[in-house]
């Protein structure tokens, strides 16, 4: 793991394949963000990762499927 020098923020990178990029994706998805559990900002992150997780399943159908 690396990260910029004299930055103090933590930062983590990932790599998953696809059939764990679809878990993520249904499992972010079986959650409800209206739940008055979660803050402001966990729902919209909530939504964020969501749209970026399709994204990432979208390109895999776009350029690697048959």
């Amino acid at each position: 793991m690396t990260h910029p020098p004299n930055n103090k923020e933590w930062l983590v990178s990932y790599k998953m394949n696809i059939k764990e990029t679809r878990i993520l994706y249904n499992v972010i998805s079986s959650i409800n963000p209206a739940d008055p559990n979660y803050s402001l900002e966990e729902r919209g992150y909530l939504k964020y990762l969501k749209g970026k997780l399709f994204a990432m399943i979208c390109d895999y159908n776009f350029t690697e499927e048959n």
